[in-house]
């Protein structure tokens, strides 16, 4: 194992424990190539759900185990198939911990969400996805990462095809607005 990979660190967690699941070196490669493209987007869509450091952390790090469970369903790194399967499964793990929180009574509310500071990622649009609701994030990811139809999407969702277009049109409308905000498209 290269020294270099125990000094990637996710919230205290180095590389190397998510490493040593791993059989093959080749699979290992892979593995931090893809530890090292989604992580951030990844912290960014927990921190977003559950806007505390830590928590997010955690969440991330859940997310990778199942990553690694599920290794053999990745085929090619830079796939919209493997960001869509990262994010999303980072964004489930992140709001099963708020629900289990809020069921609890753990969740603290933050007047000034402004004071919290988010995780830098260097594409807008990833970060105006990741901030979508996530049942119409769920939708844009499906449609145009993963090629889904609307019935498809709809079959998968357990909605009318209708109610899959409706939530895409929204979701749309929210980034375009979103992404004039920023001045990005006009």
């Amino acid at each position: 194992m290269d020294k270099e990979r125990i000094f990637f660190r996710l919230g205290g967690k180095p590389m190397f424990i998510y490493l040593q699941m791993i059989e093959s070196d080749s699979d290992k490669d892979k593995f931090e190539q893809i530890y090292l493209k989604y992580r951030g987007l990844m912290y960014h869509s927990a921190f977003t759900i559950l806007r505390n450091r830590e928590d997010s952390e955690d969440v991330v790090h859940q997310a990778f185990v199942s990553i690694i469970e599920n290794f053999d369903k990745i085929q090619d790194i830079n796939s919209p198939e493997t960001r869509s399967f990262c994010v999303l499964c980072c964004r489930n793990k992140a709001l099963d911990l708020y629900r289990k929180k809020c069921r609890w009574g753990e969740i603290e509310l933050i007047d000034n969400l402004q004071e919290l500071a988010a995780p830098q990622l260097d594409d807008r649009l990833d970060i105006a996805i990741a901030n979508l609701p996530l049942k119409l994030g769920t939708v844009i990811l499906l449609h145009y990462d993963n090629g889904y139809s609307m019935e498809e999407i709809a079959k998968m969702l357990n909605i009318s095809t209708v109610a899959a277009r409706k939530r895409l049109t929204r979701a749309k409308d929210m980034l375009r607005k979103a992404l004039q905000e920023e001045e990005m498209i006009k």
